[in-house]
């Protein structure tokens, strides 16, 4: 069994949080984990609709609004 970490969001614009996914995506590939997000917010969290997430999805996210 892989050790994966979920990110969720509230959907809401905020400063500072694509910077924070990249970060956690970063920091958990360094140590063995596999990232997902979770898609449209705590609906997806129960039904179980997620994306992968990586080092080469998470690149440029710091550029984008």
């Amino acid at each position: 069994m892989s050790k994966c970490i979920a990110i969720l969001t509230g959907g809401g614009d905020c400063p500072g949080l694509n910077p924070a996914i990249r970060g956690c995506v970063y920091g958990a590939e360094k140590y063995g984990y596999e990232c997902v997000g979770i898609t449209d917010g705590w609906k997806g969290l129960v039904e179980g609709t997620t994306t992968p997430l990586s080092r080469e999805i998470t690149e440029y996210i710091i550029m984008k609004g």
